[in-house]
């Protein structure tokens, strides 16, 4: 058996963990002499431990025995840590033998791209880049367990909301729905300084205008206990995020990847026929090193590029601009300064990592210009670790891919397999997360059709070990730049309840909105006295609001009020 807090081995006569001292909540007395109580309980019952960073690091130099836990926590970073260098390293390679993994990584990661273009699936990286973008969401419940359940269905809420960035246009639209029914509307339109706020519920055929770039003298005047410190309230969102980029995007040292490049190693070793998901691949097999001072070097150069940047400084500079009082930019500048620093500790803890890997020496095996896999070994905290990245085997390459991690003699692996070329008119995929050391792993199938009108998708996940289904069935139509997805039903079964909702998600090219409202006011130009009306109609009209919406629908006003 294993300790419930740390994962060590323990055994049913132990009284407390031997790796971490928690209580062993399945102790048996043995007639054995009594363990000494460990240390002194804090926080939620755990033994007091040094501090350590995100990765299980003490950040003294003390050091002393880990339990599996932990092991499993280091092996699991030191796994993904070892798959970025390999995918960034492999790119960077020379000639000779480097040439050659490295023509052969990029042709694989080509094939692996392909899958996209194979479905039709948008540049959603472009489209977002372009800055002009709408985008549309819209949740409904269909099914809800309980007695407020038939009450609950229908409940739902969509917006819609876009960015002209270079035409300095914003948009937005929300509305809280029943079934066909909307309950409560909402609209927003800015256009450079100018914000037009609407809600037709509320404000009857006439939507109201602020400028930003006026806001904090403009709400002195609306209101008489305003801070005076607000009165600088001055902004404008599209010259700010302007003033942003205005120095340009992240760069990393070139010279620091060619060095990183350089000192990687590469040596031919030979032919070897190895297992490639279910398949006998006889592959050409290569010796990869990367030296740990070179991964050390680069993470430093990657960092330097990083603190140069100065992205807190970018960030407060920008905050300064819109006028806020000084209490709190330097309430937020301590904030921001505190994030940054916590973001510095990663390359602290990712160094700290890699002097635990060391050199990273692995074998990547070759056949027909594609890598067919890549594996990597080594003990760390007196565990044996493995990972193996096996891509391709069958007919199809981008068919099949599978990673698996090893520790010791637990095994942790994930694998894809399916019509990923979507040959026939179908894509799909099957994608299993298992565990040797657990009952419990999770089962993906995924099918779509791009060229079906109607119920063209769908996609199961199921908890295995775990009693959870979810499902998600329905419509999705993409083009070069747009994608609609319409899930007619998402379900989730756990035991015999089901909740299940419907969901659409648009997103595609700035398609500018406009307000609904008859005509548009500018709060600054309005008196004492028309602010005063104001206020009382949408007093009023949020009375009737209210009344309407119990008459129509009391059964779901009855549930919300009781929930809030």
């Amino acid at each position: 058996m294993f300790c419930a807090n740390c994962g060590a081995p323990i055994q049913e006569s132990d009284k407390f963990c031997p790796a971490c001292g928690a209580v062993n909540e399945d102790y048996v007395e043995s007639g054995a002499p009594e363990q000494a109580a460990p240390p002194e309980q804090t926080g939620f019952g755990c033994e007091e431990q040094p501090e350590q960073d995100a990765y299980g690091f003490e950040r003294e130099a003390e050091k002393k025995v880990i339990g599996k836990g932990a092991v499993i926590g280091v092996a699991a970073a030191a796994a993904a840590v070892v798959i970025l260098l390999v995918v960034g390293a492999i790119l960077l390679f020379g000639g000779g033998a480097k040439a050659k993994v490295s023509a052969a990584a990029t042709k694989s990661i080509k094939a692996y791209a392909g899958v996209v273009d194979a479905i039709g699936a948008p540049d959603l990286a472009k489209l977002y880049e372009s800055k002009k973008v709408t985008q549309s969401v819209s949740v409904e419940l269909r099914s809800v367990p309980g007695f407020y359940g038939e009450a609950l269905k229908g409940l739902g809420v969509s917006y819609t909301a876009g960015c002209d960035y270079p035409g300095k246009k914003m948009d937005f639209s929300g509305a809280l729905t029943y079934g066909s029914t909307e309950l409560i509307t909402a609209q927003a339109l800015l256009k450079d300084s100018s914000l037009s706020v609407y809600v037709p519920e509320l404000f009857d055929d006439t939507a109201y205008s602020l400028d930003t770039t006026t806001l904090g003298k403009d709400l002195g005047k609306l209101t008489d206990d305003m801070p005076d410190e607000y009165a600088k309230l001055s902004f404008n969102v599209f010259d700010a995020l302007k003033d942003v980029e205005k120095d340009g995007k992240l760069t990393l040292n070139k010279g620091a990847a060619k060095d990183f490049a350089k000192a990687v190693k590469v040596e031919k070793a030979g032919s070897s026929s190895i297992d490639v998901n279910d398949h006998n691949v006889k592959c050409t097999q290569y010796h990869v090193v990367i030296p740990e001072d070179a991964i050390l070097a680069y993470i430093d150069a990657v960092k330097d590029d990083v603190d140069a940047y100065g992205f807190d400084d970018k960030l407060i500079d920008a905050l300064k601009s819109f006028g806020l009082p000084k209490d709190v930019i330097d309430e937020m500048k301590d904030q921001i300064k505190d994030s940054v620093q916590s973001s510095k500790e990663v390359f602290k803890s990712l160094k700290q990592l890699v002097k635990k890997v060391g050199d990273v020496e692995l074998e990547v095996y070759l056949k027909g210009g594609y890598v067919m896999a890549a594996e990597w070994e080594k003990k760390i905290e007196g565990s044996k670790v493995a990972l193996s990245l096996y891509l391709g085997g069958g007919k199809e390459y981008v068919d099949d891919l599978s990673l698996e991690l090893r520790i010791d003699d637990d095994r942790f692996s994930v694998s894809s397999s399916g019509n990923h070329t979507a040959k026939g008119g179908t894509f799909t995929d099957t994608t299993t997360l298992r565990s040797r050391s657990s009952d419990a792993g999770f089962r993906s199938e995924l099918e779509y059709s791009p060229k079906k009108s109607s119920d063209n998708f769908s996609w199961t996940v199921s908890g295995e070990g775990m009693g959870f289904t979810l499902k998600a069935e329905g419509q999705l139509n993409m083009s070069k730049n747009s994608l609609d997805l319409q899930l007619d039903k998402l379900s989730v079964a756990d035991g015999s309840q089901e909740y299940a909702l419907r969901l659409g998600w648009k997103v595609g090219p700035y398609d500018a909105q406009k307000l609904t409202a008859k005509k548009t006011t500018a709060l600054p130009g309005m008196s004492k006295s028309e602010l005063e009306e104001l206020a009382e109609d949408i007093g009023k009209n949020a009375m009737r609001w209210s009344e309407r919406m119990q008459d129509k629908h009391g059964d779901l006003f009855r549930y919300l009020n009781y929930m809030f």
